[in-house]
């Protein structure tokens, strides 16, 4: 028909174009031949499309893009010139256009076909990439953008083929496999095309493979694991990689990948842990007591504390056996989250722990508080052993170790006494001496030891302690408690005085150095 003789015309005008642009880089021409072909070539479809075949309107668009493709490419292919930054711009626009109408087109009746279609385009652009390079190495420039294309359209195939997990899979072996050719290649720029895979990656994985239904939770044998793992071993390889290949200037890499993948595991596990739990609330929740779904929430949170701690415990061990700093930064922060959970969802009141239905010490409460004071003590002790190698400015961290555990020690044995003490004489006066026991303890042990904030904090506790007696219990116990209180801290008193007596050298030492 007549209305189909718009077609070839657009397609004869674009040789022409073609013709001239192989000569000379008359980008506006480019530009103005895309441009205008693709206006005309709405036109014709907005008012003949519908009685016109597919492959007529396939074809025809496919014909303007193959000769557009040659235009944007050929001057540069043949006569050795770099091309400019509207060079790659057209490049771009030709190949973006043309996917995105014959996404149009082709989307209701061969929908199942679309990521074999971004196949064949990231192969054509792969082939367009192997000539220009086995032209002349002067076109390496347009060689790389059009393996960029390549790589766009294979990440684009993989989740309009695939669906659900396999999508995260696929870009993760795409983002490793990317990684080692950068390094096999000597070629950093596809470095940048694997470190974008995996950006888009991890958005993935935080806006699509984290959710997973409770309802019918399954623990290891779901969609978030398979993509995770897949993820983690991509970022891993990656890493392994990138570490090997001497060339690479960028050192931030590495630790951030590393990073990446113990962010990634840690999450996992949590995930996995928080989901179990919450499958095993949603199942009991119309016949359970407040109390046992209480009991659950708090497995799941010292479940999470648990791992949180040992976990970061293994960084802290694994840096310092290495000698990496920021590896040992990251478990100091995996264990500042686990304290954060432990005083916030583990307290003795939110955790519900009390005289009828807890036992002392054998708590939940108290448990989840002794796995953060140990795990910090060996983090300390580690770090403080002459064999191992830190930085100047780490070593001012160390303190905050001991600080942090014995808050955490003395909070939970004043949880216990307030919890399981009965009359309120009874809580106030042994609140009284367990500080001041606890600050004799800590005196002592910072003077055998020479710990100077150790000994400064036993003295500031038995202020507190004095200050509780003298201020706060005198006129609120009655008698017998307060004698008792006044007799607990003159025995300490005397214990001092002894200490004086034995460690007078190093009292004074510590009072004037």
């Amino acid at each position: 028909s007549h209305s189909n003789l718009l077609l070839p015309y657009i397609l004869l005008l674009d040789l022409g174009i073609l013709g001239l642009v192989t000569l000379r880089p008359w980008r506006w021409m480019t530009l103005l031949g895309l441009v205008g072909s693709l206006i005309l070539y709405g036109i014709w479809y907005t008012k003949f499309g519908d009685e016109s075949s597919l492959l007529l309107a396939q074809s025809s668009l496919s014909g303007i893009f193959l000769v557009f493709m040659a235009a944007t490419t050929i001057f540069h292919i043949q006569w050795r010139r770099l091309p400019e930054p509207v060079d790659l711009l057209l490049m771009s626009l030709n190949a973006a256009t043309y996917f995105g109408i014959s996404y149009a087109l082709l989307w209701d009746d061969y929908r199942s076909w679309l990521g074999g279609f971004s196949i064949i385009l990231a192969g054509l652009y792969l082939l367009l990439a192997y000539v220009a390079m086995l032209r002349s190495h002067k076109n390496e420039q347009l060689s790389l953008f059009a393996i960029g294309i390549a790589i766009v359209f294979l990440t684009i195939a993989v989740p309009v083929q695939l669906g659900s997990s396999w999508i995260a899979v696929a870009w993760a072996a795409e983002g490793a496999v990317l990684m080692w050719l950068a390094s096999r290649l000597r070629l950093p720029q596809l470095r940048v095309f694997s470190i974008g895979v995996f950006v888009v990656l991890l958005g993935r994985l935080y806006f699509a493979d984290a959710i997973v239904g409770q309802d019918d939770f399954r623990p290891i044998l779901n969609d978030m694991v398979l993509a995770f793992v897949a993820s983690i071993a991509a970022l891993y390889i990656a890493s392994c990689w990138l570490r090997r290949d001497k060339t690479v200037k960028e050192t931030w890499l590495f630790p951030v990948m590393i990073c990446a993948a113990n962010v990634l595991t840690l999450w996992l596990v949590s995930a996995e842990i928080v989901n179990f739990i919450d499958s095993k609330i949603i199942d009991e929740q119309l016949d359970a007591s407040t109390r046992y779904i209480r009991n659950l929430e708090n497995v799941r949170s010292i479940s999470l504390v648990a791992l949180w701690a040992l976990y970061g415990l293994g960084l802290v061990i694994m840096g310092i056996d290495k000698k990496i700093q920021w590896m040992r930064l990251g478990g100091y922060a995996v264990q500042i989250l686990a304290v954060g959970i432990v005083l916030t969802q583990l307290n003795h009141a939110h955790a519900m722990v009390d005289r009828d239905n807890s036992t002392p010490i054998f708590n939940c409460s108290f448990a989840a508080f002794a796995i953060s004071v140990t795990v910090l003590y060996i983090s300390y002790y580690l770090l403080q052993k002459p064999k191992t190698e830190i930085h100047a400015e780490e070593t001012k961290l160390l303190p905050a170790f001991v600080l942090v555990s014995n808050f955490l020690s003395l909070w939970v044995l004043s949880a216990e006494v307030v919890t399981f003490f009965g009359s309120g004489d009874a809580k106030s006066l042994s609140l009284t001496v367990l500080w001041a026991m606890y600050a004799f303890i800590l005196i002592m042990v910072g003077i055998t030891w020479q710990w100077r904030w150790v000994r400064l904090g036993g003295l500031v506790l038995v202020g507190v302690a004095g200050f509780k007696l003298f201020a706060i219990d005198t006129f609120t116990l009655e008698s017998g408690y307060r004698v008792a209180a006044y007799l607990t801290l003159g025995v300490l008193l005397l214990a001092g005085g002894f200490a004086y007596q034995r460690f007078s050298n190093v009292i004074k030492r510590f009072f004037f150095e």
